[in-house]
């Protein structure tokens, strides 16, 4: 059985992709994604995103060698996680 990474489409990684290299021709300097819809929080793009957006995608091409499936999942859903904490503690 394939696992999943349940994403909840809140839009919080398309706002903070300013230091992922395979991204910096989706912002213009402010991190945002050029793609995301701001009013909806989805993607514009969704069915042609970056395999780097796609976290099955991504694990397949560069973090199969490194990690277990497990791991990689846990490791994003902290990093889901942590965005919320930023967001929660912004003023």
């Amino acid at each position: 059985m394939e696992k999943k990474f349940n994403c909840i489409q809140c839009g919080e990684c398309c706002r903070h992709i300013g230091h992922i290299p395979e991204l910096e021709d989706y912002h213009d300097g402010d991190g945002i994604c050029m793609y995301l819809n701001q009013s909806s929080s989805l993607c514009m793009i969704y069915n042609s995103r970056p395999f780097i957006c796609d976290v099955s995608k991504a694990y397949d091409i560069i973090f199969s060698n490194n990690m277990e499936e497990d791991e990689y999942l846990e490791k994003n859903y902290k990093g889901c996680k942590n965005l919320w904490q930023m967001k929660k503690t912004k003023p």
